[in-house]
């Protein structure tokens, strides 16, 4: 059966060859388990989105996944106790409402919506005001 079929019967309950699937693979299961986790995710390839899977490089992790501290696009900076395992947020751009002003979103954004985004933030409300 092919996926689009399978996800379809899923959803309409006409009894599909199987549940439908969808891999989220944390980048330190590749470098754990190499080829043969790749290998196992070929025969059982994703229902939904992409099935394309591959060992990842260590230096193109994403700023949540690198071991140590990292900052990402955002200005959030993370915590990872090893490569390949999501880490945790240590500190914020935003420490304040004050630091709203002063904030500068990330520039894979458009202009338009950064500026849409900034009208509709109330200027330094205070809490319980």
């Amino acid at each position: 059966m092919e996926r689009r079929e399978r996800v379809l019967r899923a959803v309409e309950m006409r009894r599909p060859d199987r549940c439908p699937i969808m891999h989220s693979i944390l980048p330190a299961a590749f470098f754990q388990h190499g080829e043969q986790l790749v290998e196992l995710l070929r025969r059982y390839p994703n229902d939904f989105g992409s099935s394309d899977h591959a060992i990842p490089k260590i230096e193109e992790l994403n700023p949540t996944y690198k071991f140590g501290r990292n900052i990402d696009s955002w200005g959030t900076v993370w915590v990872s106790s090893a490569s390949g395992i999501h880490g945790q947020v240590a500190e914020h751009p935003i420490k304040n409402l004050e630091d709203m002003d002063e904030y500068e979103f990330p520039a894979h954004q458009s202009d338009d919506e950064v500026m849409r985004v900034k009208r509709r933030w109330p200027r330094r409300r205070k809490i319980g005001s």
